[in-house]
């Protein structure tokens, strides 16, 4: 909450689009690559779960978290999985909604003259949503990214706070004892598979 505070307070006034990441099919729909969310959409949202977007609104000072509310389909694959408010409420969003309606809100925000922030996008489903949200050409929802959303992520991420370095200080700590017992139980004739 105070990560998405703070980039509201530098990029000052609009709307901030953060696109996280869905499923990417191999063959088929449900035959999926592993999943890897969206860097970004973590740092300020800190949902792993594909198919969510969020909007911050640098003018009212709110989040909205909106994604799709999980069906027996997806119980299926996953198991069961957290509601969208419950998802937002463990990251500090009181506003859900459903993904669909992520059209019309920055439709009214583009028809109001207002300005829609976002990073650039790398995948090319995201480039597609852009375009169709903001009604730009596919060159313009890749091209049209903030220079000034983009100063202030790196000016906020390249800055740790002190949970992050102890997060980090930790995982070092977890790294070096893995190394060391590797480096404890390998015989010689063996793969590093095995180990």
């Amino acid at each position: 909450k105070d990560r998405r505070a703070g980039l509201q307070s530098s990029v000052k006034s609009g709307l901030i689009l953060l696109t996280g990441n869905g499923l990417s099919p191999m063959n088929y729909t449900d035959n999926t690559y592993r999943f890897r969310q969206d860097s970004n959409f973590l740092y300020y949202m800190g949902i792993n779960q594909p198919g969510m977007m969020a909007l911050i609104d640098c003018d009212k000072g709110e989040s909205i978290l909106l994604g799709k509310e999980p069906t027996i389909d997806d119980f299926i694959w996953t198991g069961p999985l957290a509601s969208l408010a419950t998802l937002g409420e463990k990251v500090g969003v009181e506003k859900v909604l459903p993904i669909d309606q992520m059209g019309s809100l920055l439709g009214a925000a583009v028809n109001s003259g207002r300005e829609v922030h976002y990073l650039p996008p790398y995948r090319a489903e995201n480039v597609i949503k852009i375009h169709r949200w903001l009604g730009l050409s596919l060159d313009d929802a890749k091209e049209g990214y903030s220079i000034p959303l983009i100063r202030a992520v790196v000016a906020q991420r390249e800055i740790k706070s002190a949970e992050e370095i102890a997060a980090m200080e930790k995982a070092l700590e977890i790294t070096a004892e893995m190394h060391l017992t590797a480096m404890q139980m390998a015989k010689p004739g063996m793969v590093e598979a095995e180990l």
